[in-house]
């Protein structure tokens, strides 16, 4: 099925990620495209001091419509163009080391012509840099 592509797709994107070679996502995206980020609100297990700062971080940020002031304002943190959204991925992932394990991801896609249509479910490890 699209599952093999999408996840060859998501290893070359977390890649990139977590080398922040971010200039080569540019290409990923469209010149008028439109992105958008949601955090789990109920992660609780931040002890860290880093950790509280990014989660915190990803809680103002993200466009989950669970967090009140996005149900009031849900456009507020929709990214609009590559180069906004490559920074805004700068941004997320620019204070921290990662490590994404996509061969652990769970994913359901469906081909939607001609639109993939993914939802990934998966974990990442981090480190202050």
């Amino acid at each position: 099925g699209i599952e093999g592509p999408v996840r060859e797709t998501l290893r070359r994107y977390y890649h990139c990620i977590d080398s922040k070679d971010m200039e080569e996502l540019l290409d990923a995206y469209e010149k008028h495209c439109m992105f958008t980020f949601v955090s789990e609100t109920t992660v609780k297990e931040c002890t860290h001091p880093g950790t509280t700062a990014y989660h915190e971080f990803l809680q103002r940020r993200s466009h989950n419509l669970l967090l009140p002031t996005n149900r009031k304002h849900p456009l507020r943190e929709l990214c609009h163009g590559r180069a906004a959204t490559v920074n805004f991925l700068r941004d997320l992932y620019g204070k921290f080391k990662t490590e994404h394990s996509v061969a652990q991801f769970q994913i359901e896609a469906e081909l939607m012509d001609p639109v993939v249509v993914a939802t990934v479910h998966g974990a990442y490890s981090y480190t202050l840099a």
